[in-house]
């Protein structure tokens, strides 16, 4: 979907697949909004883990500039990793508490890892405010 073609407010459609087996309806919500103020949730820290045992291998800042974070991990050795990010409101050396900004590449549902095997760049975190869990990360 592209949200650029739209103008700002909220489409509704339904989506109807139709089968062998029946149909099914599938009601979408896309909202278009425009926002005068930046998003800022703070500090963020972005973790370069092991994908088998979830230790830290590399840890970077980052700040919001604009309503985005550009962030840089440096000294990560080639190799496979998965990268998370958030904050630490209580400063108790984990991410992602409940309450906290999370995030991950590919996403929380769904981390993938990423090959580091040269420098690498293009790698969007999506976010979302943790409900429950962290992610220890030895700050």
């Amino acid at each position: 979907m592209d949200r650029s073609a739209v103008t700002t407010g909220t489409y509704t459609a339904t989506i109807t697949f139709n089968t062998t087996a029946g149909t099914l309806n599938v009601p979408v919500l896309m909202q278009r909004f425009t926002s005068t103020t930046s998003d800022n949730a703070g500090l963020h820290y972005i973790g370069v883990f092991d994908p088998d045992t979830l230790t830290r291998i590399a840890f970077g800042t980052a700040e919001a500039s604009d309503g985005s974070y550009d962030y840089t991990v440096s000294n990560v050795p080639f190799g496979e990793y998965l990268i998370y990010a958030g904050t630490d409101f209580n400063h108790d050396a984990e991410i992602c508490d409940p309450g906290e900004a999370c995030g991950a590449y590919l996403s929380l549902d769904q981390p993938a890892p990423v090959l580091v095997d040269s420098d690498r760049t293009g790698r969007e975190i999506r976010w979302l405010r943790r409900a429950r869990g962290g992610i220890r990360t030895g700050l």
